[in-house]
């Protein structure tokens, strides 16, 4: 054990292995080799001396005393000359006879722009890239005839899916097809590995949308209004310039757009009618005869300023271009001339760009996927591979993915994040915010100074060492790069910030009242197993807080931002804006966050409360439910998330709170209560029978999750499945 000892503190002692920081501390230190130490050599040359195990034939050019490396294996190790005794091996025949045809490897993914993308699709296809790496963007419609293989690096949600990626290849007789998928250790992976079968041959559902979003509702309604303003100002329709900059009666389209729905058309009023979904609710919030949608699209205010995601856009617009041209000038006049020409590029990127992409990417209209609250990584305008780039993300992800300090890899260049985006006269929105770190309640307030110093749940202390609590900002602008791309290394960035979601409180006032009982109705003295309620208006908190809840630290002048260190900091630092300008702006704690409502489905179990203050039992029985909801209902696991929710009656057990991930709800919620009965059961058969671990602990083929990872060292599969088995029991 000592000589193990000694060989790996040399070993880490020196550059060949690497440290690596791993997601959780707790776990210690993790080493990789560097692969710059490793050497590969022919293996026919001379200076290398076969040998190969008489028992289990096992091939190597290293051996002590004979010992086969094999664990278990009794062999001996025996001399070995590839080149007689494996002369008329297929395999071999084929490596030495075969002509070497080299890999051209490129990437698609829709962080390239439409016409970056186009182009490497033609290069595919002409045959000048033989390896494609690609996202679901290359799916459709695409006609790849002598695409020979398809390798999936996970497996699909739904058999739909599946052919549609595995189908790409072998489009034509001639050509064999090759489709390759590897299974992740994650419950639904697992699951189809098991029995593929019932996967590729599986039935393919009909596809479903929720038309009662009222996100998606409220972007239909303008583009049906802008369709209308198009059909009348057709010249504005061409791009970002054309409708923001230009007006052909002296003032600009969004301008006019504002006086035709002022006029409040009856033939537009006709159309609306014709396709809000007849929902009371959303009839309500849209108020289409009252035309009370209009405001939150764009209206002037009494000192001439846009608002509403519209004149938000517009505002971008005129101070982006205000700024670059600004900057060009100050780059010719000091002779900086390949600078300024960077500038005055990137000012005619955001000119000629395609309006109804850019209107897309703003939340002014609908697009593909449904995201409904996208923001932008601008990068610094370096090379040309940025003006092909759109890093785009959903906000609620983007604040992990595109915080400060993160790292990007995309058009074989690495990116950091360097701020949040800021427009003149208008800041970010914040608010205050605390967790209990004794019973996760969440708590908010507009000043930080205002918010509880008692916990309203549990009456704990709110704050001290370790407590998730500041003043959270909402980047709705999105962040910003003004550093050099870097290449890519041979080691990946790592992801430093995860983000939790939390339950924050009913955007309108539920009543105890509106519970109802599963099962329904009662069998003797027996009390149900749960009471439930479902609400459209559940208010979601995203809140990612930085290394050790740290946060972040902002400049309150031009966005810049940073990791706040674990040690103490300074409050004022030179640092550059997002136009690679000096600033000597303040620099405040943030933590980055994102609101927004969704469906909500909230579970009360009848249990007595458990002495279990890590709560285990309620943690691994929420995650237990949202892969049961999965399985059961056919619903992508991606779709749907949970969390607690501690109650002030401290004798009851938190609520189970599963919402649908998607800002608005897709009615996923609602499903899973009203098959409440086959998501329990497919969640005890999940926690009962799951071969991959221990039933004292879980897995990824059972409760574990990439973005569970917070609670890994409390879920537990046993206890579960006991309190799902007992609770049957007790109602049958």
């Amino acid at each position: 054990m000592e000589v193990l000892r000694a060989v790996w503190r040399s070993l880490t002692d020196t550059p060949i292995l690497k440290p690596v920081m791993l997601y959780d501390q707790n776990l210690g230190v993790a080493y990789h080799l560097d692969p710059n130490f490793v050497e590969m050599r022919l293996g026919t040359t001379a200076q290398i001396e076969w040998t190969r195990c008489s028992v289990c034939h096992a091939v190597t050019p290293i051996t002590l005393n004979e010992v086969c490396p094999t664990m278990g294996c009794s062999g001996a190790m025996q001399q070995f000359d590839p080149g007689t005794e494996l002369e008329n091996h297929h395999y071999r025949r084929l490596y030495v006879g075969m002509h070497p045809v080299p890999m051209i490897a490129s990437e698609h993914t829709a962080q390239w722009g439409a016409r970056k993308a186009a182009e490497i699709q033609q290069k595919f296809m002409d045959g000048a890239v033989n390896v494609l790496s690609c996202s679901t963007t290359f799916e459709l419609g695409v006609d790849v005839g002598d695409l020979q293989a398809v390798l999936m690096r996970n497996v699909p949600p739904t058999t739909a899916n599946y052919v549609q990626r595995a189908g790409r290849a072998g489009r034509r007789t001639a050509v064999a097809a090759f489709a390759l998928t590897y299974a992740q250790r994650r419950p639904h992976d697992m699951a189809h590995f098991m029995k593929p079968e019932q996967f590729i041959s599986g039935k393919i559902k009909p596809p479903a949308v929720e038309i009662h979003n009222p996100k998606i509702v409220r972007r239909h309604l303008h583009s049906v209004a802008l369709a209308e303003f198009f059909r009348r100002h057709p010249e504005t329709f061409e791009n970002v310039e054309k409708f923001f900059c230009h007006g052909t009666t002296g003032i600009t389209a969004p301008a006019e757009l504002v006086h035709m729905l002022a006029e409040r058309p009856g033939d537009l009023l006709a159309s609306l009618l014709a396709i809000v979904p007849p929902d009371p609710e959303i009839l309500a919030e849209f108020r289409l005869k009252e035309w009370g949608w209009v405001p939150q699209l764009i209206q002037v205010d009494k000192g001439g300023q846009f608002s509403g995601v519209l004149g938000q856009a517009a505002v971008e617009v005129r101070t982006d271009l205000a700024e670059y041209e600004r900057l060009e000038q100050e780059a010719s006049a000091a002779r900086k001339y390949s600078k300024a020409s960077a500038f005055k590029r990137q000012g005619n990127n955001i000119r000629r760009r395609q309006l109804l992409g850019f209107l897309a990417s703003r939340n002014v209209l609908p697009k593909y996927g449904f995201p409904v609250d996208v923001v932008e990584l601008r990068l610094k305008p370096a090379s040309d591979v940025a003006q092909e780039l759109e890093l785009q993300r959903d906000l609620k992800v983007a604040i992990s993915e595109y915080a400060p300090g993160g790292e990007v890899v995309a058009g074989h260049r690495l990116w950091t994040s360097t701020g949040i985006r800021r427009l003149p006269g208008r800041d970010p929105s914040e608010f205050a915010y605390a967790v209990c770190p004794h019973c996760g309640r969440f708590h908010k307030n507009k000043q930080y100074e205002t918010l509880p110093g008692i916990c309203e749940a549990c009456g704990g202390v709110m704050r001290g060492r370790g407590s998730r609590s500041g003043v959270l900002v909402i980047p709705q602008f999105g962040f910003f790069s003004n550093k050099d791309p870097e290449r890519v290394g041979h080691i990946r960035p790592q992801r430093l910030y995860s983000s939790r979601v939390f339950f924050s409180e009913h955007a309108k006032a539920v009543t105890d009242g509106d519970f109802r009982d599963f099962p329904e109705g009662s069998h003797g003295d027996r009390r149900p197993l749960l009471s439930y309620r479902f609400s459209r208006q559940g208010k979601l908190v995203v809140v990612n807080s930085g290394i050790a809840n740290r946060g972040f630290l902002v400049c309150q002048t031009c966005g810049y931002a940073e990791p706040a260190p674990l040690g103490p900091s300074r409050r004022s630092r030179h640092h550059q804006s997002a136009f690679d300008k000096p600033c000597n702006g303040i620099l405040d704690s943030r933590h980055l966050g994102h609101e927004f409502l969704s469906d909500v489905l909230e579970l009360r179990f009848f249990a007595e409360r458990q002495n279990d203050p890590e709560r285990s039992l309620w943690w691994s029985l929420l995650y237990a439910i949202l892969q049961g909801a999965s399985e059961a209902l056919g619903i992508e696991r991606d779709d749907i998330d949970g969390c607690l929710y501690p109650y002030a009656e401290r004798y009851l057990p938190p609520a189970i709170v599963v919402f649908d991930s998607i800002p608005g709800g897709a009615g996923h919620a609602r499903r899973i209560g009203t098959n409440l009965n086959a998501v329990l059961e497919k969640a005890l058969f999940l926690t009962a029978h799951c071969q991959s671990c221990d039933k004292d602990t879980a897995c990824y083929a059972c409760l574990k999750t990439y973005d569970n990872q917070f609670c890994h060292h409390v879920l537990r599969r046993e206890p579960v499945a006991r309190f799902l088995e007992e609770a049957r029991i007790g109602i049958l």
